[in-house]
């Protein structure tokens, strides 16, 4: 007499979505012995992590997990941020040093003038 096994599973992964870490998981297993006198079932239930289990992964990847969608989601947005309002201060601090350069250029420009044509200043020889 011949028979055929006959297995089925459903499997179902609760995923921490920045970690990628299995929180939970948990598995049906559906398995059978099928012939023309009958079916037998050989094994049919669930498994799964337990509840100490699922708490211990909690606890050690959570906080990875928290810190990963800090870097993920928030410090992109931070460094956006301060990177515009350091480039305007660059900007900022350029653009005075050129005007101040500017001012003292003009000033020692007039210094040499006015040296140059007071009579007082002339020198003899």
């Amino acid at each position: 007499m011949s028979a055929r096994v006959l297995y089925a599973n459903v499997r179902t992964f609760w995923v921490e979505p920045n970690t990628g870490v299995i929180i939970k998981g948990q598995e049906q297993v559906d398995r059978s012995l099928e012939s023309d006198a009958g079916s037998v079932t050989l094994a049919k239930g669930t498994i799964g992590y337990t509840e100490a289990s699922q708490k211990a992964i909690a606890d050690e990847y959570g906080s990875a997990g928290s810190m990963l969608g800090f870097i993920k989601n928030t410090l992109p947005w931070l460094g956006l941020g301060l990177g515009a309002l350091l480039t305007l201060a660059g900007l900022a601090i350029l653009l005075t040093g050129r005007a101040r350069r500017h001012q003292t250029e003009r000033a020692t420009t007039r210094e040499s003038r006015s040296v140059a044509t007071d009579p007082d200043h002339v020198v003899r020889r």
